[in-house]
């Protein structure tokens, strides 16, 4: 039994019972996991929740059950317990607690990050509490749990309605409504006067011809809300909701919403959207912390999001100072400055000293568009800041030559790789202003290394832009791209960033990327027919033969790749642009589903079946794998050994992939189990699949793949939901300890 224990008051009206999202203060130790019938359950510590797991639940839907003994929980004071976890699809969430009072339940139905309330109707002591969830579906699935903690309404509701004490006029800080803007930036970093009557010709003129207005379609979301209503304690990165409270997932957020606006307003010399800028900068200026919520700011633990919301408020900060500074007083420009040097750069310096693997992975790039913006401006008012400036372009060209590897690749897929240019490239663009250097010559050698790394990633596909492999999600910001595309004018950059501009309607939707658009080669670039990336491991393959072209790409991984899925062996394979057996990429970290995502559940793989739990390869891998083998511009041969990173469940698992034409396809895979009565082969597509007489067909828009069942294979769809989109998921069941798969594709355009 635990001693007497009273919930950990945070703010006057809440308090933390259990912080199970920081490993430092966590508790989990001291929860029992139930025994509910449920099998192949997990819970396990990560380092900012508590991910579980279950195979198939309990007859009752039940998949995990954790409780805790209190010897005395005082709760008095409060009147609810609430329970912050994001639960699985067809789930449910439960909290039972033993109170003087009796028992008190509270259960919620549905998929998603819950705060589950239950009222304490009196109770003032609990000697026990239970944590439970499950799905009405029996089937396996993930979710987390975030923390238990304990308010008082009352208190929190009154805490609250503080925070609305702002309005728009804004007195004493911007100047008067009827004031008429020069529309001229103070500092000239974001544009001079020069390249703003450029970049304003240009864009009239793509929109008289009918073009999209794409600087609109970024503020859009934003028009109808007013920036003083999120003012709070703490400020929502983006569309991550992990460490929010539910009542902020709705908030005006961190999201470059500042600097849209400016650029916007600057663009079309539109009044009403340049001071919705200012309003903008304002409230983010009065919010009391540049951190995603209380638990990076918890008194006893030592939990942080790293450096990811304040380098967000920076460049906001930079962009509006700058694009708007004419509508701010003179005290509200001295505020702005001294909340980046102090909320800002601060924090984000303070990472910086402290953590050597922010500079291996995205993370140092990430900071690095914030950070330098703000030292490139505030150089401009203070001579002593250049120095530092120096040392954060130092940390750049350190961090770039860490994360790129010799290849060109980085370990964690395009959305991350893309931070490089996007962030610290574009980062070093506000630098070579300041410091009146040339952008291109500012770019670190690694950025030059990508020309094979985007030859495999990039897809073949009409509507997309790259393969989505690791923590990937469809990028929307062209920044990057445009970088990618300016320094390396002979690479697939190129064509990538010609897909993304007319997806995006036909011109850039930022300022840095329509100042570089016109050094942007007009043709696209040929694609390399065979591509192996030795430090990564990804091997791709893109063929053509009269009117069919077949891209295939098999994952690799390097050694301890951070942010990587269970898919080593895992294979894509795109035809006449139609992407046929695929990776479902990410959902938002929020999501529960984003586990389930990064698990080999949802990649082209052979799963051992009839295991105690849902089996998982080795992830990060301890070493370095990559296909081994050759293609050209007919063939193509490859072989795999599996079997070391499925160590505890097989004792051989070898893959072959093997094509002499770009409409065939076999894939042959060999294996002998450790664990389990035989084998299941996932293909993942997300067109429709039938099966008549024993011929598997997969249904694309222009195009078909067909293949045959093997003798004593049995076949299983199942449908996914992946990003409001149906995942058509194929199981090819095998008995048997030890055998044989041989799956041989072919693909060929409909007949019409």
């Amino acid at each position: 039994m635990n001693a007497k224990t009273k919930p950990f008051r945070y703010n006057v009206g809440e308090a933390i019972i259990e912080p199970f999202w920081d490993p430092s203060v966590s508790g989990l130790k001291d929860w029992k996991l139930a025994d509910t019938g449920a099998q192949g359950v997990k819970v396990t510590q990560y380092w900012c929740y508590v991910p579980y797991e279950w195979m198939r639940t309990a007859p009752d839907g039940t998949g995990v059950k954790l409780v805790r003994d209190y010897e005395d929980l005082c709760v008095e004071g409060y009147d609810a317990l609430v329970l912050s976890a994001a639960v699985p699809e067809d789930g449910f969430l439960q909290l039972t607690a033993m109170t003087d009072q009796g028992v008190k339940s509270a259960r919620e139905d549905g998929a998603g990050k819950k705060e589950l309330i239950l009222a304490l109707e009196g109770a003032e002591h609990i000697t026990e509490i239970a944590i439970e969830a499950g799905n009405t579906t029996g089937e396996s699935a993930t979710g987390w749990i975030n923390w238990l903690g304990a308010q008082n309404t009352r208190l929190l509701n009154e805490y609250l309605s503080l925070k609305r004490q702002y309005d728009e006029r804004w007195e004493g800080f911007l100047a008067d409504e009827n004031y008429e803007p020069r529309f001229e930036p103070e500092y000239g970093l974001i544009a001079s006067k020069e390249e703003l009557d450029l970049l304003r010709s240009r864009y009239e003129e793509h929109i008289r011809n009918g073009g999209t207005d794409v600087f609109y379609e970024n503020i859009r979301p934003y028009l109808e809300r007013k920036p003083e209503d999120m003012i709070a304690d703490y400020v929502r990165l983006t569309d991550d909701i992990r460490y929010c409270r539910v009542r902020d997932e709705g908030q005006y957020t961190a999201n470059g919403v500042g600097e849209k606006l400016v650029q916007y307003a600057l663009l079309r010399k539109d009044k009403k959207i340049l001071r919705l800028a200012a309003r903008y900068c304002l409230s983010l200026l009065m919010t009391t912390y540049w951190l995603d919520g209380f638990i990076a700011n918890y008194p006893t633990g030592l939990w942080e999001h790293s450096g990811f919301v304040p380098s967000m408020a920076l460049s906001d900060m930079a962009a509006v100072l700058d694009g708007a500074g004419e509508l701010f007083t003179d005290k509200a420009k001295k505020m702005i400055k001294k909340q980046m040097m102090e909320k800002g750069l601060s924090k984000v310096n303070s990472v910086v000293w402290r953590y050597d693997s922010i500079f291996r992975c995205n993370q140092l790039a990430w900071y690095s568009y914030g950070r330098m913006y703000a030292y490139a401006l505030l150089s401009l008012d203070y001579e002593r800041i250049a120095p530092y400036m120096e040392l954060a372009r130092k940390d750049i060209e350190t961090s770039m030559g860490l994360a790129i590897g010799a290849d060109g690749a980085a370990d964690e897929g395009v959305s991350y790789f893309l931070c490089q240019p996007g962030h610290a490239g574009a980062g070093l663009f506000w630098y070579a202003r300041a410091a009146g250097k040339k952008f291109d010559e500012c770019l670190p050698k690694e950025l030059f290394r990508t020309a094979d790394y985007i030859d495999a990633l990039s897809s073949t596909c009409k509507e997309s832009a790259f393969l989505p492999v690791c923590d990937f999600s469809e990028p929307h910001d062209i920044r990057g791209i445009a970088i990618m595309a300016y320094a390396m004018p002979k690479s697939l950059w190129v064509n990538v960033y010609h897909k993304k501009k007319r997806e995006l309607g036909g011109i850039p939707n930022d300022f840095i990327s329509l100042m570089l658009d016109e050094k942007i080669p007009a043709k696209d670039n040929p694609a390399k027919c065979f591509v192996r990336l030795p430090e990564s491991g990804y091997v791709s393959s893109v063929r053509r033969d009269g009117t069919s072209c077949m891209k295939v790409f098999v994952m690799g991984g390097k050694a301890g790749a951070g942010h990587n899925h269970e898919d080593k062996g895992s294979y894509i394979v795109e035809y006449n642009g139609e992407v046929f057996l695929a990776d479902p990429g990410m959902v938002s970290y929020g999501n529960a589903q984003s586990r389930a995502l990064k698990m080999c559940d949802y990649h082209n793989m052979l799963l051992p079946e009839g295991c105690a739990q849902n089996p998982h390869p080795q992830n990060p891998l301890p070493y370095s794998y990559s296909a081994d083998g050759e293609g050209d511009e007919r063939k193509l041969h490859l072989s795999m050994d599996l079997t070391a990173s499925f160590d505890e469940y097989y004792f051989l698992w070898r893959r072959e992939l093997s094509s002499e034409e770009s409409s065939v396809l076999t894939v042959v895979d060999n294996y002998e189990l450790k664990q389990g009565s035989g084998v299941v082969s996932l293909l993942n597509t997300w067109y429709p699949v039938r099966e008549e007489d024993g011929i598997v067909t997969i249904e694309g828009r222009e195009s078909v793949c067909t293949f045959r069942l093997p003798q004593g294979v049995r076949l299983e769809e199942t449908l996914r939901t992946v990003r409001g989109e149906t995942l058509h998921q194929i199981g090819l069941h095998l008995k048997g300890t030890a055998g044989e798969m041989i799956l041989d594709f072919r693909f060929e355009p409909k007949h019409i």
